[in-house]
């Protein structure tokens, strides 16, 4: 699996860091893990605990691209778009 999460949030701080008066950044579709529902990720899991922390340090509203997730079974993975505040709430 290849996740760009990583870069995702790095792109991230470096967008603050340059644009200080920046309070929400939206992230492109699918951009996390690409459009293959194989790499869904189960919700409220890392990665969306990741965007949280992010938020909330940053201080920004974020909106993570929309990715594959799934509630209880990997095989019932929809596409799910999200949002994620500074504090933490969806």
């Amino acid at each position: 699996m290849h996740s760009n999460v990583d870069a995702l949030l790095h792109k991230l701080e470096l967008t603050v860091a340059h644009f200080p008066w920046v309070q929400m950044v939206v992230m492109s579709e699918l951009a996390s893990f690409g459009p293959l529902t194989q790499y869904a990720q189960p919700m409220d899991g890392p990665t969306e605990n990741a965007n949280r922390q992010a938020a909330a340090k940053l201080g920004i509203w974020l909106l993570p691209a929309p990715s594959f997730a799934f509630s209880t079974c990997p095989a019932s993975a929809v596409s799910v778009p999200r949002s994620v505040t500074t504090s933490g709430f969806p």
